[in-house]
């Protein structure tokens, strides 16, 4: 019952915040159209076309990496899900490069991470029941994390490494 409770809470937390950085996103952007209009006699007319696409370029890749970090706030939370007995803690070890297994990019490997899945030898260790924890985790429609085969390309780059 306090899962539940906590996640409204964070829920809630996480909308409250959401919509502060709105009321200053909105603030900053009434400033800026201020001092734009006072800019305006200065700037010429291809200066200011390249300094309002430098603006929505940037004004993107601030709402893409709000949301990705926001899907790693969550996934991180399903950390707690993953059975470390059996996968195990990578603890003091070289963290892998896991984009070298097939079905995982780098926002995936953040994932991965964020999870506290560093290694080939965690992945290796997967059974069918915590490859789907690790999918739902990750947010995957389910079962890709079994039919892309982590566990097994994760030893068979062990083997290639002769681990």
């Amino acid at each position: 019952m306090s899962d539940i409770g906590d996640s409204m809470k964070f829920k809630s937390e996480t909308a409250k915040k959401a919509e502060e950085v709105e009321a200053e996103v909105a603030k900053l952007q009434s400033e800026m159209k201020g001092k734009e209009e006072a800019l305006v006699g200065v700037e010429t007319a291809a200066m200011k076309a390249e300094r309002e696409a430098a603006h929505a370029e940037l004004k993107l890749k601030a709402n893409l990496m709000d949301r990705e970090e926001l899907i790693l706030e969550r996934v991180g939370l399903k950390a707690v899900q993953v059975n470390w007995a059996q996968i195990g803690e990578a603890e003091g070890q070289r963290p892998d490069d896991l984009t070298r297994i097939q079905g995982v990019d780098e926002f995936a490997q953040k994932k991965l991470n964020v999870l506290g899945i560093h290694t080939y030898d965690q992945l290796a260790k997967m059974d069918p029941l915590t490859a789907e924890v690790v999918n739902d985790a990750m947010e995957f429609t389910p079962g890709r994390v079994t039919k892309m085969m982590w566990a097994q390309q994760a030893m068979q780059l062990m083997h290639e490494r002769g681990r």
